[in-house]
């Protein structure tokens, strides 16, 4: 799919294999994913990746349309 790769949450939480969180996606310079957050409205953003064997098999975005962080305990209960 273009665009999905460094630049999208879910893209660099899957080429990272590591929780991603983004408080605010206009303030990060390197989510350049635009077009996803003009459609979705949203302004923070977590990934999550779904591991199977140490290997990337998808991955969990969730997003907010407030600019702030989500909280230690919401990033902890996206990985239960």
């Amino acid at each position: 799919m273009p665009g999905i790769g460094w630049p999208s949450g879910p893209g660099r939480t899957a080429l990272e294999a590591r929780v991603v969180h983004i408080p605010d996606v206009l303030a990060d310079p390197d989510y350049t994913w635009s077009e996803a957050q003009k459609i979705g409205g949203y302004r923070a953003a977590l990934g999550v990746p779904l591991l199977r064997k140490g290997d990337v098999a998808g991955v969990i975005f969730v997003a907010k349309t407030v600019p702030q962080p989500f909280t230690a305990k919401q990033r902890a209960d996206r990985m239960r």
